[in-house]
């Protein structure tokens, strides 16, 4: 029942090779970037979810598939250089790590990233870019098919190994991806687009901070958690952090088409987000497994 992530691995795989298999030669170099460092990710989950691992082996990790994307030519483009190197590794390690905290209820992180997969795949449509287009598609096919069995009550989770690689997965897809901006706006635009996660580690990360708590332990301190303590059921959990998740993506996506600028974006994210940490934070936080929860 833990191996889910190995599943929505195989499926994505199989499913984008399937799709777009015949193409995958116009960029070969970062395909196999993209596939050796997502495999990567999953391997080291499986070995934290049989053994949990040091912070530290987790990190070099991470931190080396994401030197392997910004060697293939997928990364950070700001400044260039050892800089853009650095700025790909930090983007990569806060998105994939947010996943995985936001991997705490039946269902959520499952929804959330097939709501930014899909994003991924109309924006890579809409900018003629059918190779990402595909492979965005076969990763929000794959969290649907294990749907299936983890909306609540779950009967299999997709462990580190799942989230880990999720996590890799659509930041890899969000940076390939090219529109109409570059450089710093275009950094924004693929923050905004994984604000939900995002706002799920910064509200545990401060809390855990003023509470004098270590920050990697795990608690059940996370929005899904205070939501739960709000009265919501762990199937509207799940689908307000999707439909929060649309509305950034969305967001995101017109930042990057230059619909929008980015100033009023972060903007709007920021308010959003601070009145959401500040109801959020003064709510009892409460295990949806022993609290007996009605969804």
């Amino acid at each position: 029942p833990s191996l889910g992530g190995v599943a929505i691995c195989i499926g994505t795989v199989v499913g984008a090779a399937a799709g777009i298999g015949t193409q995958l030669s116009r960029w070969p170099n970062q395909v196999i970037a993209l596939v050796v460092a997502s495999l990567l990710m999953v391997v080291v989950g499986l070995a934290d979810d049989l053994r949990p691992a040091s912070i530290g082996a987790r990190l070099g990790v991470e931190a080396g598939a994401a030197l392997m994307l910004h060697a293939s030519g997928i990364g950070v483009h700001l400044v260039g250089g050892v800089l853009d190197a650095l700025g790909t590794v930090l983007l990569v390690i806060v998105v994939v790590n947010a996943c995985n905290y936001l991997d705490n209820m039946d269902g959520a992180l499952g929804l959330v990233a097939a709501a930014l997969a899909t994003s991924i795949s109309l924006l890579g449509v809409l900018a003629g870019q059918y190779l990402v287009a595909g492979a965005a598609a076969a990763v929000a096919g794959s969290c649907a098919g294990f749907l299936l069995h983890n909306w609540h009550p779950a009967t299999i989770f997709m462990g580190d190994a799942g989230s880990l690689f999720l996590g890799f997965v659509l930041c890899a897809l969000a940076l390939k991806l090219d529109t109409e901006v570059t450089g710093p706006v275009d950094f924004v635009g693929i923050v905004v687009t994984f604000a939900v996660p995002l706002f799920d580690m910064a509200l545990v990360y401060t809390s855990r901070w003023r509470d004098g708590r270590p920050i990697h332990v795990g608690g059940v301190d996370h929005t899904s958690h205070r939501l739960v303590g709000s009265g919501w059921t762990t199937p509207a959990v799940s689908l307000a952090l999707a439909a929060a998740a649309v509305a950034t993506a969305a967001l995101g996506g017109l930042v990057r088409r230059d619909i929008v600028a980015p100033a009023p974006a972060l903007l709007a994210i920021g308010a959003v987000g601070s009145l959401g940490a500040v109801a959020l934070v003064r709510r009892t936080v409460v295990d949806p497994a022993t609290a007996g929860d009605p969804g």
